[in-house]
């Protein structure tokens, strides 16, 4: 989408982010692309959320893409590529909570394999997930 000219790297932020290569690390820097690791999530979540609101201002129309993955495996063991130290669910929605007011036009949910997910856990954070940000998104001011 970047390099055909659909999307505005400068629009796109990725929070969660802890197992990235050199390559998307260095693509997403030449391209502008902003990136709010889990660590800086613990740190300070407002930042985060300034990041984000930053990069969305005045922006018409948004799309979210939760990759699951980016919740640690505690709350999301059935993902493909389960990674220690991830955003917990509360996190998320935290910083979902701060972000009322985005014109969320559309958005998906990547990355569930039932075949890891353990009793649902996974399933459960994603419903969980999926309740609050429909609320959000039906809450514009």
């Amino acid at each position: 989408m970047v390099e055909e000219g659909i999307v505005n790297p400068q629009r796109i932020v990725q929070v969660g982010i802890r197992a990235s290569t050199a390559e998307q690390t260095t693509y997403a820097k030449n391209h502008g692309i902003s990136i709010v690791s889990t660590s800086e999530v613990y740190k300070n979540a407002k930042k985060a959320v300034f990041i984000i609101s930053e990069a969305l201002n005045n922006v018409n129309n948004v799309y979210v893409s939760f990759d699951v993955d980016v919740l640690d495996p505690a709350f999301a063991p059935g993902v493909g590529n389960p990674e220690g130290e991830g955003i917990m669910l509360r996190n998320l929605i935290e910083i979902m909570h701060n972000l009322k007011g985005l014109n969320i036009r559309a958005f998906d949910v990547v990355e569930v394999n039932p075949d890891y997910d353990c009793m649902g856990v996974t399933f459960c954070s994603v419903s969980k997930f999926i309740r609050e940000f429909l609320g959000i998104a039906a809450n514009k001011p």
